[in-house]
């Protein structure tokens, strides 16, 4: 029977009939709009089953694995050894809960209660009367008191006390799995079976039946209940029939279940990966193992989930994609992009194959585009709806609706071997070969020639700008511009000695963008010309392709990856304003790696009429929507982590649980309150290893730090999450340290301490 209470057989007969009539769910592909990033062994994690991962009040991800305890930092993962846990037979940890007082619950294996607090460690066992029995879960409610869940039992933890419910107290009698959760009022509720009730004078109250097995719960953040039974995904208003609102497919049944601050309810599965239910739409969501334990949420809204196998998984939307072979591409490597006036998109593989989308999927282009075969080289599309096609040995093709019109050397053009190709505002093509290395132009269906300095080698990259002047950049770094019907040298370019160029783009704003291959990025607008390098914070001196998106930022991508950076922050740097910039990262953390772009042919990226990104990539089609990127808005806590002296731990942060870290036992607390760290006169170096605790993007968090009467000014340090100094004389010194978030969110207070004049640390 779906649902049962005493007071209404009509509101039975109703469910009953509203559940037959439902349909079966069809399986369900994992969704392109979720990404994950796993850390498992070979990132610190002791073992691959992750039981419990929560974020404590200090900004630390707290994680209980099958191989314990472990603190995260969003750099490394620092295990916490229970040292003063004696008589446990392993560090297998089954559940972990986090309760409003701070205080840390860990479920061990064979049914032990840990309790970490600030001022000690509370160990529950037999002795205590736990039945020794595995643990199933645990809660805690508006009262302060944790419940755990054993098979048979139900105990409530108060006071240091332990009181246990069984069938005498209302817990219904029978096999069948048995959890409990605390609603949005610290109302404790409790599943078992089919059964679903809470806990109310003092008793476990029975309030409804529901119809398949197994049940689960969790709060609604609203009020109320989120219940799943059997594959069928329930809201439940106490008085009220329990609304359904989803369905799993068919056979699958969830393990856990956890609803998010945006309402939405995420479902772990023991053998079918981890779902999303929002608003009616279920998803699949890609996990690296099927087998989900646990999941959880921190405060810059990342959700986490513990696999059973397959380590830590981070879940955030997708912006970003890596198209391959095994979505329809004909090669991995990519030259070139484009997208054609209907909307469709065209590539160009390294092997010279031509492949275009048509109606979602990736193929072949064949006779019925006009498309004869050949290697091409290059792609582009213009006003008309047509698509200019370079090749290596074929000379160029036009495509339209279904019929192709050639240009070869014989008809007029320089050469049959196409390297770049640009459809200019005016209508013109503009066409640069190989054998010899010249630019000519098709308007009109008539080829003129550019006059071209003599001598020229490839030109591999072209741009137009706002203001219609044509750019041409050559492999061995000139920069020239159309001049009537001649290339002319571009005399801003203030540099020593040319440098071999791999990509321009120009901005609205009537800057040109030049990469370079190993010295950054030039730019220049209005006659005046600078270059940027790592230096100030380009995240690559090889910048192999250059693209604006219509929200004020730069991607640009080089040998190491791809990256952002906002144009008035490059602007900044140009114009002398500012010395920094900071580039944002873009791959680990969106679960892509090794990102390399292509930029030999042109062109290599395109802007599409939705805003969407493309770009060639070595290891496939790379595509971007920008406008996806979700703001971060918590700055993020920043903490001193460890100070050493010659390479001795002499102070470390307060982790607020009796836990000892390893290496540090007879090191200093660094606390809120004021304490004093005396360091001899010849020491010979200090060191400060600090963190910044956010993890939407933990390579895109960025530090500064500064040693007053030491350092001239704040020290850039980028990702670097570390300080060092040399033998400091006397005086009165101060130590610094500021953060920001992937997003560029400041926290301007950081963490410090001050050093006196005998140099003792004091903390602030």
């Amino acid at each position: 029977m779906p649902f049962y209470r005493p007071s209404s057989w009509f509101a039975v007969f109703v469910f009953i009939l509203l559940s037959s009539l439902a349909g079966h769910g069809a399986p369900i592909e994992a969704s392109p709009d979720w990404r994950f990033r796993a850390w498992q062994t070979d990132d610190g994690l002791p073992d691959n089953s992750v039981t419990g991962v929560a974020q404590t009040a200090d900004g630390y991800l707290w994680v209980a694995t099958h191989g314990g305890l472990l603190r995260y930092n969003g750099s490394k993962f620092e295990p916490m050894p229970l040292l003063e846990m004696q008589g446990f037979p392993n560090r297998v940890i089954r559940h972990l809960l986090l309760d409003r007082r701070g205080r840390t619950w860990l479920g061990m294996e064979r049914g032990a209660v840990v309790c970490l607090k600030p001022d000690g460690i509370q160990i529950f066992g037999v002795a205590e009367g736990l039945p020794g029995a595995q643990i199933l879960a645990m809660a805690e409610d508006g009262d302060g008191a944790v419940w755990v869940a054993f098979p048979e039992v139900i105990c409530r933890m108060m006071e240091g006390k332990c009181e246990f419910f069984g069938a005498a107290e209302g817990l219904p009698r029978g096999g069948g799995h048995t959890t409990v959760a605390s609603d949005s009022r610290g109302e404790l509720w409790f599943a078992r079976g089919r059964q679903v009730g809470c806990f109310r004078d003092g008793k476990l109250a029975v309030k409804l039946e529901m119809g398949d097995t197994p049940v689960r719960i969790c709060a609604a953040s609203s009020s109320g209940l989120w219940i799943s039974s059997g594959d069928r995904l329930f809201r439940y208003q106490e008085g009220q029939i329990p609304k359904e609102q989803g369905k799993l497919p068919e056979n699958i049944v969830p393990r856990v279940i956890f609803e998010d601050r945006s309402g939405a309810l995420w479902i772990g599965t023991a053998a079918e990966g981890l779902f999303r239910l929002k608003d009616g739409g279920l998803d699949r969501v890609p996990t690296s193992h099927p087998a989900i334990d646990c999941i959880g949420e921190d405060r810059e809204g990342n959700i986490w989930a513990g696999t059973n196998g397959g380590g830590l998984n981070q879940l955030r939307p997708s912006v970003m994609a890596l198209i391959t072979r095994e979505d329809g591409l004909t090669s991995e490597s990519v030259r070139s992009v484009c997208e054609d006036k209907n909307g469709g998109l065209w590539s160009v593989m390294q092997t010279g194959l031509l492949s275009r989308r048509h109606e979602g999927r990736w193929m072949k282009a064949g006779p019925e585009t006009g498309w004869s075969g050949g290697e091409a080289s290059c792609v582009t599309a213009d006003a008309g709806g047509g698509v200019w096609v370079g090749t290596r040995d074929d000379g160029l093709r036009h495509l339209q609706g279904g019929i192709c019109r050639d240009w070869r050397q014989k008809s007029g053009l320089a050469s049959d071997s196409v390297r770049s190709i640009l459809f200019s505002a005016s209508g013109t093509l503009w066409v640069a070969t190989d054998g010899p290395s010249r630019l000519q132009g098709i308007h009109d269906g008539r080829i003129f020639d550019v006059k071209t300095p003599a001598g020229i080698r490839s030109i591999r990259a072209m741009a137009e700008g706002p203001d219609g002047v044509i750019w041409i950049a050559t492999s061995e770094g000139l920069i020239l511009r159309l001049s009537g019907d001649t290339l002319v040298p571009e005399l801003g370019i203030t540099e020593k000695k040319p440098i071999s160029v791999r990509s321009l783009h120009t901005t609205p704003d009537g800057a040109l963008w030049i990469g370079y291959a190993g010295f950054g990025m030039g730019r220049l607008k209005g006659g005046h010309y600078a270059r940027i390098t790592m230096e100030q914070g380009l995240s690559d001196d090889y910048v192999s392709q250059i693209l604006a998106d219509n929200q004020g930022g730069l991607w640009i991508t080089g040998n190491s990856g791809l990256s952002q950076v906002l144009l008035s922050e490059l602007a900044d740097v140009a114009e002398g304003r500012a010395p920094r910039l900071r580039s944002r990262v873009f791959g680990r953390s969106e679960g892509l790696s090794s990102l390399q772009a292509n930029y030999d042919n042109f062109p290599t990226v395109c802007r599409a009429q939705n805003g969407r990104l493309w770009m060639a990539m070595r290891s496939g089609l790379l595509t971007i929507q920008p406008e996806k990127i979700r703001d971060n808005h918590e700055p993020p806590p920043v903490v001193i982590e460890v100070v050493a002296v010659n390479d001795q731990t002499v102070a470390v942060s307060e982790n607020r649980l009796p836990l000892q870290r390893q290496g540090a036992e007879h090191a200093t607390i660094l606390r809120p309150s004021p304490a004093v760290l005396r360091v001899t006169p010849d020491h010979r170096k200090l060191e400060f290893e600090f963190a910044a605790l956010s993890y939407a993007s933990p390579e895109n968090v960025h530090f500064r730090y500064r040693l007053s009467n030491f350092d001239k000014g704040w020290v850039e340090a980028g990702t670097r999450r570390s300080a060092t100094y040399p033998q400091l004389p006397a005086g009165d010194y101060g130590f610094r340290v500021i953060a920001c978030n992937n997003a560029g969110v400041w926290n301007e207070t950081g963490a410090s301490f001050d050093l006196d004049r005998d140099c003792g640390l004091v903390t602030v």
